[in-house]
């Protein structure tokens, strides 16, 4: 079995492989339009008040810290039927989706409590925003090419290796078959393509974001976040390793991306290698 690595596999694989091959599918794009929740940012979340995490910080209190933003609140009244609350309904008391800041909700909920003698503190639950990052996923485009690598997997191992990598693409991602183009080398004939196996993120998926103005994108990407890391890494080791697999091929998407990105973060904060300059 063949896989091909368009992403984070390019620079970051963490399975067993017998061959790596640098080339090309055909008929794709490369974007940022895939939503991470697991890998380099954080889902929505739902807590009652007063919850502590992992860490014992209060939910109020690590939701402040981390910059994540109340999306609604839930109120339980006296006749015990739920009533939710936006944000924006319990700043101004008006109907409305803006989002607030932890603190702010947090003083709304207090006002409520001592002027109201409706809501109550029992049965109060919140559902913390959540800040999705973005890595890439494969569009269809018929006069477009995707460099990246092909893994040969050893006989032995094809199982167990497609069964990790359905875990770390499990974020929205499905197998996909596509013929693969290896690069020729200076002293042989262009090789016969391979059938490779690969991950692509649909616009069905549930993480799916889709497109957005570049420095939207660039923000999100600057800023998020997850387990495996920040999505600022991810955007950067694969420019890096882009450069370095295909420096004669344009990205122009990916490349603008890093420059944006970079710009927020005042050249670089990360400690990754800044590449632009071996461009």
């Amino acid at each position: 079995m063949w896989v091909f690595g368009y992403g984070s596999l390019i620079w970051k694989a963490d399975f067993p492989f017998e061959q790596r091959v640098a080339g090309h599918i055909r008929g794709y794009s490369r974007r940022f339009w895939q939503g991470s929740t697991d890998h380099r940012g954080v889902p929505n979340k739902i807590y009652g008040y007063g919850v502590r995490n992992g860490e014992g910080e209060r939910i109020l209190e690590f939701a402040d810290g981390a910059g994540l933003l109340i999306c609604n609140a839930q109120f339980q009244k006296e006749d015990n039927k739920l009533v939710t609350y936006t944000s924006g309904d319990m700043l101004n008391g008006e109907g409305g989706s803006d989002l607030a800041t932890v603190a702010r909700v947090r003083c709304a909920w207090k006002k409520f409590w001592e002027l109201s003698g409706v809501l109550t503190r029992r049965g109060v639950s919140l559902t913390l925003k959540g800040k999705p990052g973005r890595v890439v996923t494969l569009v269809e485009n018929t006069e477009s090419c995707v460099y990246g690598v092909a893994y040969k997997i050893p006989d032995g191992s094809v199982e167990v290796v497609g069964a990790h990598l359905d875990v770390r693409e499990k974020g929205g991602y499905r197998r996909e078959y596509l013929s693969f183009y290896p690069n020729p080398s200076d002293d042989a004939a262009e090789s016969p393509p391979l059938d490779v196996m690969v991950y692509i993120g649909s616009s069905a998926n549930p993480n799916y974001l889709g497109p957005a103005p570049l420095e939207a994108m660039a923000a999100q990407i600057a800023f998020s976040e997850g387990k495996s890391g920040r999505n600022a890494e991810y955007l950067l080791e694969l420019a890096k390793a882009m450069r370095e697999l295909a420096p004669r091929q344009s990205d122009d998407h990916l490349y603008s991306l890093e420059d944006c990105v970079l710009t927020l973060l005042g050249s670089n904060k990360l400690g990754c290698v800044d590449a632009r300059s071996a461009a």
